[in-house]
């Protein structure tokens, strides 16, 4: 495997010389090359292991050669996600010694290109983004039994050596205050990518003397904490509104509490107090199908993992109504789920990669999924971005416009300057009321238009109607062409009946809907879905109900109703 590859790696690799990290090294650092971390902790997360079979695969026939393919696995170009580490989980997921070999590889041969600071080229995302350290941190600890465990001296010491680095580094961003608000998604992930280490390192008892050690814990405690209050809504969401962020973070606050009893220290109460409030909120998002409602930048994510999520957490809460703080509504009755988003965009700077879409929502039949959220791309920017837009979401358009515009940088520049909602029950049926002022009109766009957005679900959830109206307090001075969509699941298939005032959905379990408005025409158009945790890289094509009208000049507004029935 080493043929063909630098004498340095391959010296890593097969020999159990001094690790080749070269420069000043800390009093830490020598006692870790001489005794790696007491303990590593083991990841009991599941992986892709597909993605592990296409990365060997594509390595292994790569048309230059081994030695070509791992320097183009490594171009920065390729891809900034590589340098965080995270294809280790998928290498472990696939196992067996042929993996093993090859994540020793990309391991050594990364660290002899940007294991020191200066290599790393400052202008890249791949290096200039602190989070991508963290990520590459946890994950060279929490896949160690597979990669290093029984790997040489040599290579052992240089990764204990590459964490000790960037350990030192994070550790001098959170006691410096270089970490703050504007660097808020960072701070939790640095913290908690130093407390992972400092508590490996602290089960050495000659580790735990060192004051620099308790000094590491310490300052990672307070700083996570401090992170966690800020992110963590007191119901339990994301400051994002990301659902999918909650998966994350959880997943972390349950290493770090597992770590804490390893180590036989106790865990922080906030901590614990946290993933109880997470817990709440992952089952408000959650599906009969056991994934996740997609808004704001989130995908489905992984039903094996909320499963160990919420079995590690032990909560058996009944799912509440609506999280009040985070601004989402769930509408259930009987095999029938609605989710909304009733809420405004979060604040800056959690709101870069935020979706402008107030009054979406999704609805779900027993585990299927019918009217979704078009989701958002992983690694491509440009997807991205066409993704956060509000057509790309089941709500009203106004003109091909958005309800909200973004700056360079990614974050809100314009926004509603309110988002309401209101949700009563009456009889067993469920009524929610929400509106937005986010439109503007007419010269200088000095005009403002509302959505106001009405939902009823039936007792027993067969029986769903909707209103959507856009008004105004001055007349339209030119017709304004207005689109409602609904995007649809790709299992879901559609036709229209009727001469097109009818449309028929056929569900993949085989059940049957039908959709009808006033006040619009209906059509049937392409969409993509990108909501797939799965799938997330790759565009699924799928169709959208479109109801479209106009807002006639002189007019204030119009209205149009529509209904989701299912079949007897």
């Amino acid at each position: 495997m080493s043929e063909g590859l630098s004498s340095k790696v391959s010296q890593a690799l097969s020999a159990p010389v001094r690790p080749f990290l070269k420069g000043r090294r800390s009093e830490v650092a020598d006692n870790i090359a001489r005794a790696p971390l007491a303990i590593w902790p083991s990841d009991p997360w599941p992986s892709q292991s597909n993605y592990g079979q296409w990365l060997l695969s594509g390595l292994a026939q790569y048309p230059a050669g081994f030695e070509a393919g791992v320097d183009a696995f490594w171009s920065v170009a390729a891809c900034a996600e590589r340098h965080n580490f995270s294809w280790l989980y998928d290498l472990k997921a696939m196992g067996g010694e042929q993996a093993r070999k090859s994540a020793r590889v990309l391991v050594a041969s990364w660290v002899e290109r940007y294991g020191a600071y200066k290599k790393r080229p400052k202008t890249s995302r791949a290096f200039a983004d602190n989070k991508v350290i963290a990520k590459r941190c946890m994950a060279l600890l929490r896949t160690y039994d597979f990669h290093g465990a029984s790997a040489t001296d040599s290579y052992q010491s240089l990764v204990s050596l590459i964490l000790n680095q960037d350990a030192s580094f994070i550790y001098k961003r959170l006691s410096g205050g270089l970490v703050n608000v504007t660097g808020g998604r960072d701070y939790l992930l640095e913290a908690a990518a130093l407390l992972n280490i400092a508590l490996c390192l602290s089960a050495d008892p000659d580790m735990t003397r060192d004051p620099k050690v308790m000094t590491w814990i310490e300052v990672a405690t307070k700083s996570f904490i401090e992170a966690l209050d800020v992110q963590i809504l007191e119901d339990g969401g994301h400051i994002t509104r990301n659902p999918e962020k909650l998966v994350e973070i959880s997943r972390h606050c349950l290493d770090i509490r597992r770590l804490f009893s390893a180590v036989n220290m106790a865990c922080p109460s906030e901590i614990q107090h946290g993933i109880d409030r997470m817990a709440q909120a992952l089952k408000f998002f959650r599906y009969t199908d056991k994934n996740l409602a997609v808004f704001h930048g989130g995908q489905e994510s992984y039903d094996k993992i909320l499963d160990l999520i919420l079995h590690q957490v032990g909560q058996n809460k009944k799912i509440v109504k609506s999280l009040p703080n985070s601004k989402y509504e769930r509408l259930t009755q009987g095999r029938t789920t609605i989710m909304m988003d009733v809420g405004n965009a979060p604040p800056t700077p959690f709101d870069r990669h935020a979706h402008f879409a107030p009054l979406a929502f999704e609805l779900s039949h027993g585990r299927d999924r019918i009217v979704v959220n078009c989701g958002t791309h992983t690694n491509n920017d440009l997807w991205r971005d066409a993704l956060r837009r509000t057509s790309a979401h089941s709500t009203l358009t106004l003109g091909n416009r958005d309800v909200m515009s973004a700056r360079e940088d990614g974050s809100i520049r314009a926004k509603p300057s309110q988002v309401l909602s209101e949700r009563s029950e009456h009889k067993g049926a469920i009524l929610l009321e929400a509106m937005h002022d986010g439109y503007s009109f007419g010269e200088g766009a000095k005009k403002q238009a509302k959505h106001i957005r009405r939902l009823y679900v039936s007792d027993k959830g067969q029986d769903i109607r909707g209103e959507d109206s856009l008004y105004s307090s001055a007349a339209c001075e030119e017709d304004m062409e207005v689109a409602i969509r609904f995007h649809l699941h790709p299992r879901v298939r559609v036709s229209l009946v009727r001469n097109g005032d009818m449309a028929l959905l056929r569900l993949f379990s085989g059940v049957g809907w039908r959709f009808q408005c006033s006040g619009a025409q209906i059509h049937i158009e392409d969409s993509i879905y990108m909501g797939d945790g799965m799938q997330a890289s790759v565009p699924i094509k799928t169709k959208q109900l479109v109801l479209k009208f106009s807002v006639l000049s002189g007019s204030c507004g119009d209205q149009v109703k529509w209904a989701f029935q299912r079949d007897a």
